[in-house]
């Protein structure tokens, strides 16, 4: 085996196409807290209302509730745990397959493919953060959502919406 096939091996896929042959067809995962310092700091968690009206048209409504799954078995501080597949997928309303085209699996490759969850030393790791929408995304959003992102940015708000409150009162849902 050459060295590159040998670190695929032992780190797992990089693209998408190999997440899903990755996932595929197994019945349990290993998920890890991926945890960035800067994130952690800035970022915006996967319930946050910055989550809802920005991630939510970006990624779409399957990826953020897959997102905020995997954040859920963090709980108590936890850093890792198992997850069965096919009982997310179940819970979040995309059925129970786990073959490579399976809504599940087509749903946390969309979650790799944004940089929200990774492949580490064999095991799925979710970002416990969201960032903030890329200028590119930024853009892609319906106008009224690209306003108000662009007012929020503007307004330097990335410290200020860490609390879900504020969160909500810097995108003008409460007064």
């Amino acid at each position: 085996m050459s060295a590159p096939a040998r670190q695929l091996a032992a780190t797992g896929p990089t693209h998408d196409h190999d997440v899903a042959g990755w996932l595929s067809g197994r019945t349990s995962i290993q998920v890890v807290a991926v945890r960035h310092p800067i994130l952690e700091a800035l970022g915006h968690h996967p319930t946050s209302e910055y989550a809802e009206q920005f991630w939510l048209p970006t990624i779409g409504p399957s990826a953020l509730w897959a997102q905020r799954r995997l954040n859920a078995g963090f709980v108590g501080g936890r850093d890792s745990y198992p997850l069965d597949l096919a009982d997310l997928g179940r819970e979040i309303g995309l059925g129970a397959g786990t073959g490579r085209n399976s809504p599940v699996v087509r749903t946390v490759s969309r979650l790799v493919d944004f940089h929200l969850a990774e492949i580490v030393d064999g095991r799925l790791g979710g970002s416990t953060m969201l960032p903030q929408l890329s200028r590119r995304q930024a853009t892609r959003l319906p106008e009224h959502l690209a306003n108000r992102h662009q007012e929020l940015a503007r307004a330097g708000s990335r410290q200020a919406v860490a609390s879900p409150a504020r969160t909500r009162l810097a995108i003008g849902l409460e007064r």
